[in-house]
């Protein structure tokens, strides 16, 4: 029996018009996985949205998904000057490799943003400033390597979820009058952080 063009098939109306391209379903999960780095969804909504991204079957239903969310979810740079002379540093690294080392002078406040990707810094000869350095991670599956002077302490306030988040230097109970102390923050899903001598 055939259908009057007013009807419609259920089943068929489940089928998506058009194919979702694997590329547009993994960059909304890297959306919704940077959002979740920077504090704008939680951990719940973070797992809602993705099961939801891998269940949609269109472009538009995929969009309402990261629709709420600006297109970079990274916080703005404090607008002032670390007190040191060295200013603010970030580096990112999207789906590529990046390495470092040598004699640099460490800024008070260094950025490290790795989506699918690979941070490597040989800070072995770098020069910090007495008091406190902060390097602040955001990682999203991706790797992260951090090699320090031995005369550096280690505080490590960072988060991690499905993720390893390890420093092999020394703790900050050992911290004494003109130390260096390199302060690590920020948050790690789906990767590996690993900061020592």
């Amino acid at each position: 029996m055939s259908q009057s063009p007013g009807e419609s098939d259920p089943a068929s109306a489940r089928l998506p018009t058009a194919g979702l391209p694997a590329v547009a379903r993994d960059l909304a999960v890297a959306q919704l996985s940077e959002a979740y780095a920077n504090d704008l969804i939680s951990l719940d909504e973070l797992e809602r949205r993705i099961a939801k991204a891998f269940a949609a079957a269109d472009p538009a239903e995929l969009a309402t998904l990261t629709s709420d969310l600006p297109r970079s979810a990274e916080p703005e740079r404090p607008a002032a000057r670390t007190a040191v002379s060295v200013p603010a540093q970030r580096l990112s690294a999207v789906f590529s490799s990046i390495e470092r080392s040598g004699f640099v002078d460490m800024p008070r406040r260094f950025e490290l943003r790795v989506f699918a990707g690979n941070i490597e810094l040989d800070l072995s000869q770098a020069r910090f400033a007495p008091g406190v350095t902060d390097i602040e991670i955001r990682c999203v599956m991706g790797n992260v390597e951090i090699i320090l002077p031995p005369n550096v302490l280690v505080e490590n306030y960072g988060e991690s979820f499905m993720s390893s988040f390890e420093n092999q230097g020394a703790g900050g109970d050992s911290v004494r009058d003109g130390a260096s102390i390199l302060r690590i923050t920020g948050r790690v899903i789906l990767s590996s952080v690993e900061v020592g001598t």
